[in-house]
């Protein structure tokens, strides 16, 4: 998909959502990053993080790494030292493994890697490691508190060349209804399968966060999705007719965040897919 916007746009920056990093190998990473560039030179950044948990495992990654954090600091630092290339039968240790590096004539590559971090030792490993921050689905507070506890306020704004990017569920349409109920499901089912938003939300109301969790484990998903209330789905999600999601993404920039990835949610509706796009594109 990326490949395909690239043949037809000219300035669109390219980069994923939140791609669980099970979900490929460390020199297929590299590969498909590499031929993207090549496809839209300096216009692409990946998103990464450890995923849900459905995840792990894959790609033979499970026990390869004591942690997720181990994970993601190995695949950030694997996948930098792959794009840059090196001798035609060239062996290079990254952190405590070992690759054959190959010399292609694409190479070598600077792409930005965004972590999608949450949790205090995967946002130490994003510190050490990684390009920017990439929140997922986190409130404007808890973004700013997150920054300013563990990164620096410097991430925020985009400082020392580390930008903030908030990927935010997004659901924009005069069908107001049809927008709160798409991005409700999202919320709820995100906050299911990655444990670090649900540990994040928690924060708000853990009694809750469990009882939906609950629900959703014992198959009971439309009552789960039912039990979100309208103040926690706002606090989560911009849902709603465009002005209010327009509204809604302002409190971000107004707070110094560089950058927001709107990320409809992936059950919408083409229709409502494409109304998003349109209302809240820049």
């Amino acid at each position: 998909m990326l490949g395909a916007i690239a043949m037809r746009t000219r300035h669109a920056a390219l980069g994923t959502g939140m791609v669980s990093l099970y979900s490929r190998s460390i020199p297929i990473f590299a590969e498909a990053l590499a031929t993207l560039d090549d496809l839209a030179p300096g216009r692409v950044f990946l998103g990464l993080s450890t995923g849900a948990r459905v995840w792990r495992g894959w790609h033979g990654t499970k026990g390869l790494y004591e942690t997720p954090e181990a994970a993601l600091r190995q695949y950030i630092l694997g996948i930098r030292r792959l794009l840059q290339g090196g001798g035609d039968s060239e062996k290079v240790w990254v952190d405590s493994s070992d690759f054959w590096v190959l010399n292609l004539p694409n190479l070598p590559k600077t792409i930005p890697i965004y972590a999608g971090t949450l949790g205090e030792k995967a946002l130490a490993v994003t510190r050490e490691v990684a390009d920017g921050w990439y929140p997922p689905c986190m409130p404007v507070d808890t973004v700013v508190r997150l920054a300013h506890e563990h990164l620096g306020d410097d991430w925020l704004r985009g400082g020392d060349g580390k930008p903030t990017i908030v990927y935010v569920i997004a659901a924009a349409s005069e069908d107001r209804a049809e927008a709160r109920a798409a991005a409700r499901e999202c919320v709820v089912r995100y906050t299911y399968f990655v444990k670090a938003i649900a540990d994040r939300m928690k924060e708000d109301d853990e009694e809750l966060v469990n009882a939906m969790l609950r629900k959703w484990q014992l198959g009971d998903t439309d009552e789960a999705v039912e039990m979100l209330p309208d103040a926690m789905l706002d606090r989560y999600s911009v849902s709603g007719t465009p002005a209010e999601c327009r509204a809604a993404l302002d409190r971000f920039f107004d707070a110094g965040v560089a950058r927001v990835v709107v990320g409809p949610p992936p059950t919408a509706s083409p229709k409502l897919i494409d109304s998003t796009i349109r209302a809240l594109a820049p």
